[in-house]
């Protein structure tokens, strides 16, 4: 796959520590961004999507990716993203396998009249004054912030373009369906408080 026509400064934040990832993404963006800067948390913490979001902003990129759960993204994941965007997406999202975000689309369904592929992926490449306006939106100390943020998009009418990662590690790896129902419900739960904020927002 070709690097994109127009090459942009990217930020990618990895929400959890690195584990070797960043060098990853570090050989990718050397091929793919004009600049790059790669931004992890130290080992043993995490960073929720408000503090990822405001930390990517503040060196002014173009794009911001944000790279949550346990994906591993390599070369050819990190080209379509920017393809996608390049392409005229102000938002792409990369695909979630994991049992609870599949069952989370028909659930945003009946709680917001949408039925979206995306929702809740953990892969996301923002054009940065997109992502300034989602996070705006977003409560603090929400269990299910890319949820919300998906939410947040569609009521925004930013064009949205969801690829499949073909090149990332299958993650999370086997899920428990107890876990993944408990996740279902706390999801569900914030959908349905969020329904009456998220309707407000244009």
């Amino acid at each position: 796959m070709n690097p994109p026509p127009a090459r942009r400064n990217v930020t990618a934040v990895l929400m959890r520590p690195s584990a070797g990832d960043a060098s990853m993404l570090e050989k990718a963006l050397t091929g793919l961004a004009r600049e790059h800067t790669i931004l992890a948390p130290p080992s043993g913490r995490r960073f929720d999507a408000r503090q990822a979001c405001t930390l990517a902003l503040v060196s002014g990129p173009d794009l911001v990716l944000l790279i949550g759960g346990e994906v591993r993204l390599g070369y050819g994941d990190v080209a379509q993203l920017l393809d996608g965007y390049e392409g005229g997406a102000r938002v792409v999202i990369g695909d979630r396998r994991a049992l609870a975000g599949r069952a989370l689309r028909p659930l945003a369904g009946l709680a917001f009249g949408i039925w979206r592929n995306d929702m809740g992926s953990p892969v996301r490449l923002y054009d940065a004054e997109a992502l300034q306006e989602v996070i705006a939106h977003v409560p603090p100390a929400s269990s299910h912030p890319t949820l919300l943020m998906s939410m947040v998009e569609h009521r925004l009418r930013f064009s949205v373009k969801e690829i499949r990662l073909r090149n990332a590690a299958e993650t999370p790896r086997q899920e428990d369906p107890v876990t993944a129902l408990a996740e279902t419900l706390t999801g569900l739960t914030e959908l349905l408080s969020f329904r009456t904020a998220a309707r407000a927002i244009r």
